[in-house]
């Protein structure tokens, strides 16, 4: 069987997590407006979220960033604080990488 398309999977994913939830409050938690979570979970706008929409979607939500695009299983008996800390990890390295690459762009434009 071919691999699943992560963007279906996403989806999938959302509207799972979303059950019995306000998107109101995910869209507070997260800074998304409640307009693109509701195109997502209804396949009106494609579902590729860039990688600091998923870590905050992750958070939000409560379940490891993987979870949401992928097929693995969910255990909830994860260590949350080794979540959290692998969550301020890869915002850190987002944070990192957009100065690089301000840094790199600056640098190119000088003569």
């Amino acid at each position: 069987m071919p691999p699943r398309n992560p963007g279906d999977i996403f989806v999938e994913r959302l509207n799972e997590l979303l059950r019995g939830r306000e998107a109101r409050t995910i869209s507070e938690r997260t800074g998304i407006s409640e307009t693109t979570i509701s195109r997502w979970r209804n396949r009106r706008a494609p579902a590729n979220p860039s990688l600091d929409t998923l870590v905050r979607l992750a958070r939000a939500l409560g379940v490891p960033l993987v979870y949401l695009i992928s097929d693995g299983v969910y255990e909830p008996a994860y260590d949350a604080a080794a979540v959290e800390r692998l969550m301020r990890a890869t915002e850190e390295l987002l944070r990192a990488a957009t100065v690089a690459r301000h840094a790199v762009t600056d640098a190119m434009k000088k003569p």
